[in-house]
């Protein structure tokens, strides 16, 4: 019975984005009030550079201790967006102030490491791949870096070849998308989700990705912004070091946990399947 009632909600799982990106706005005021501690925490790591010269040995530092506050603060922001309040958050394991360091975190850590593996493996074949295409195509070289594209060679091959690389780009694109949803299982399945997390997306793969899009957007824009010179450097680290914790990663962490929740059909006992429906 339990195996049937996998099958039959992998069956009727769709993803709303919409929906989803509602959950990551109401995570905003709700990481303020749970994990101030944290996200204010890692606001003075990141405004850090502003007042202290960030260099040898100080700047390594920094560095690892701006990168243990910035999984702490996921940490808490997960386990918030997955229980959508602070008493379920807690039961999941999140400390005051969002101030805690625990089996999640290592269970995400484990998983990213991973998941790099995978797509390191998944990009050296898809590299000799290309090489191979490429070189058996014959294309001329001097043409190529004189920008001379009339004179690389005929048409049909650099038709085939731009399809080519389309599929190539898209392979990693597309396997994480498919990915991207394994911090928020790790956190919900209390284990160490990472290839597996593929079937959760399953059915909902262009959603998924239109909300990763979405996600993207608001860092895409702030360094156009910031590369562009449109505000001084200075100010831009300001507003990175207030967005960043306060606002773009509750959003981003909420919404991720949001289509979590809808896409996720895990269920090992009974006991698990209560806790599936507090969190849907």
């Amino acid at each position: 019975m339990g195996a049937r009632m996998v099958r039959d909600r992998a069956d009727h799982r769709r993803l709303n984005p919409i929906r989803a990106l509602a959950d990551g706005l109401a995570s905003i005021p709700l990481a303020a009030r749970a994990a101030w501690g944290i996200l204010a925490f890692w606001t003075l790591m990141l405004a850090a550079p502003l007042v202290v010269p960030i260099e040898g040995t100080v700047g390594v530092l920094h560095g690892l201790g701006l990168s243990l506050t910035a999984l702490v603060a996921v940490g808490a922001l997960l386990r918030l967006g997955v229980g959508q309040d602070m008493a379920r958050a807690r039961a999941l394991g999140l400390g005051a102030a969002g101030l805690q360091v625990g089996a999640a975190e290592l269970r995400i850590v484990w998983a990213a490491v991973l998941i790099a593996i995978f797509l390191g493996l998944i990009g050296i074949v898809l590299g000799l791949m290309t090489l191979a295409v490429f070189g058996i195509a014959e294309l001329n070289a001097a043409a190529i870096q004189a920008r001379d594209w009339s004179a690389v060679g005929p048409v049909w091959k650099r038709v085939a070849l731009a399809i080519f690389t389309l599929v190539i780009v898209a392979v990693p694109v597309l396997l994480l998308t498919r990915l991207s949803l394994f911090a928020a299982a790790s956190v919900a399945r209390r284990r160490t989700v990472s290839l597996d997390s593929m079937a959760i997306a399953t059915g909902s793969g262009w959603p998924l990705f239109g909300l990763l899009l979405v996600l993207a957007a608001g860092p895409v824009i702030l360094g156009l912004v910031i590369l562009e010179g449109v505000v001084p450097a200075a100010l831009a680290e300001v507003l990175i070091a207030i967005l960043l914790p306060w606002v773009w990663a509750p959003f981003a962490a909420g919404s991720l946990c949001g289509a979590y929740r809808q896409l996720e059909y895990w269920t090992p006992d009974e006991a698990a399947d209560k806790h599936y429906r507090d969190l849907r």
